[in-house]
């Protein structure tokens, strides 16, 4: 484990349920680009509370899913954890232990700051591998977003 990575990449997802599977998609590409040194990305797949081992330590997690908002398909969205609530199911449906993540790191871990990013699936509920048109459409301005936050955060660590 690399404990000097302070910026956390977290993709998580289905691969096997289409659009799903963005989060995964976004970790695999980020996973071959040049990234500032304190950033590390794992591809989380479907993958619940366990992943907490990943999150320790960090000062910053971006968690990157498909999102189910109203909002067209392929839309970027960001979100923080306060804004998922269980009830609406703002994040994909691989696995509710996203949602108990969530919810120990902001109860327990204050200190970590945690945004949520992703993109409105245009189908989950039908098994394929593959994302749709629309969210392959959204995949280079999601990437761009997800690089963003990271990059910035990984500055203000350093310096």
């Amino acid at each position: 484990m690399n404990a000097e990575k302070k910026v956390l990449v977290l993709g998580v997802g289905n691969l096997l349920l289409g659009d799903e599977g963005i989060g995964v998609h976004i970790a695999q590409h980020l996973q071959h680009l040049p990234l500032p040194a304190n950033v590390d990305v794992v591809d989380g797949a479907t993958g619940g509370f366990e992943l907490l081992e990943h999150v320790l330590g960090k000062n910053k997690v971006i968690v990157v899913d498909a999102i189910d908002a109203p909002a067209s398909a392929g839309t970027v969205v960001r979100l923080n954890p306060e804004d998922v609530r269980r009830e609406l199911s703002p994040l994909s449906f691989h696995q509710s232990g996203i949602h108990e993540l969530l919810h120990y790191c902001s109860r327990y871990l204050p200190e970590t700051e945690i945004v949520i990013l992703g993109a409105v699936p245009e189908r989950i509920d039908t098994p394929g591998i593959g994302l749709s048109e629309s969210m392959k459409n959204s995949m280079e301005k999601l990437i761009a977003v997800v690089l963003q936050e990271a990059t910035v955060a990984a500055s203000s660590i350093t310096s």
